[in-house]
Protein backbone atom coordinates (compact mmCIF):
# COMPACT_ATOMS: atom_id res chain seq x y z
CA UNK A 1 0.00 0.00 0.00
CA UNK A 2 1.20 3.54 -0.78
CA UNK A 3 1.94 5.74 2.23
CA UNK A 4 -0.35 8.75 2.60
CA UNK A 5 1.61 12.01 2.06
CA UNK A 6 4.91 10.24 2.65
CA UNK A 7 4.48 9.93 6.41
CA UNK A 8 5.47 6.29 6.60
CA UNK A 9 9.19 7.07 6.90
CA UNK A 10 8.95 9.64 9.73
CA UNK A 11 8.01 8.85 13.30
CA UNK A 12 5.80 11.14 15.33
CA UNK A 13 8.57 11.75 17.87
CA UNK A 14 10.92 12.93 15.13
CA UNK A 15 8.28 15.26 13.69
CA UNK A 16 7.52 16.67 17.14
CA UNK A 17 11.22 17.25 17.82
CA UNK A 18 11.60 19.13 14.51
CA UNK A 19 8.59 21.34 15.23
CA UNK A 20 9.90 22.17 18.70
CA UNK A 21 13.33 23.07 17.32
CA UNK A 22 11.75 25.34 14.72
CA UNK A 23 9.59 27.04 17.34
CA UNK A 24 12.61 27.66 19.54
CA UNK A 25 14.53 29.15 16.61
CA UNK A 26 11.62 31.44 15.70
CA UNK A 27 11.30 32.65 19.31
CA UNK A 28 15.06 33.27 19.47
CA UNK A 29 14.97 35.32 16.26
CA UNK A 30 12.04 37.40 17.48
CA UNK A 31 13.75 38.03 20.82
CA UNK A 32 16.95 39.16 19.10
CA UNK A 33 14.94 41.39 16.76
CA UNK A 34 13.12 43.02 19.68
CA UNK A 35 16.37 43.57 21.57
CA UNK A 36 17.99 45.18 18.55
CA UNK A 37 14.94 47.42 18.09
CA UNK A 38 15.17 48.51 21.72
CA UNK A 39 18.84 49.30 21.21
CA UNK A 40 17.91 51.22 18.05
CA UNK A 41 20.34 49.16 16.02
CA UNK A 42 19.53 47.69 12.63
CA UNK A 43 21.76 44.67 11.89
CA UNK A 44 23.66 44.74 8.58
CA UNK A 45 21.50 47.41 6.98
CA UNK A 46 24.29 48.93 4.85
CA UNK A 47 24.10 52.64 5.67
CA UNK A 48 23.86 54.98 2.69
CA UNK A 49 25.78 57.90 4.19
CA UNK A 50 28.34 58.63 6.88
CA UNK A 51 25.66 60.15 9.12
CA UNK A 52 23.71 56.90 9.26
CA UNK A 53 26.76 54.76 9.96
CA UNK A 54 27.80 56.90 12.95
CA UNK A 55 24.60 56.09 14.85
CA UNK A 56 25.23 52.37 14.54
CA UNK A 57 28.45 52.57 16.57
CA UNK A 58 27.30 54.20 19.78
CA UNK A 59 29.90 54.21 22.53
CA UNK A 60 28.48 54.50 26.07
CA UNK A 61 31.80 55.67 27.51
CA UNK A 62 31.71 58.78 25.31
CA UNK A 63 28.18 59.55 26.47
CA UNK A 64 29.04 59.11 30.14
CA UNK A 65 32.13 61.32 29.75
CA UNK A 66 30.01 63.99 28.07
CA UNK A 67 27.39 63.97 30.82
CA UNK A 68 29.96 63.96 33.62
CA UNK A 69 31.61 67.01 32.02
CA UNK A 70 28.25 68.77 31.72
CA UNK A 71 27.38 68.00 35.35
CA UNK A 72 30.79 69.25 36.42
CA UNK A 73 30.19 72.54 34.61
CA UNK A 74 26.76 72.93 36.17
CA UNK A 75 27.91 72.27 39.73
CA UNK A 76 30.93 74.58 39.63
Amino acid sequence: MIAYKGKAGLKTDELRRRREEQQVEIRRQKREENISKRRNFLPASGADSDDESIGAFWDPSVTSAFFSTCIGLLTS
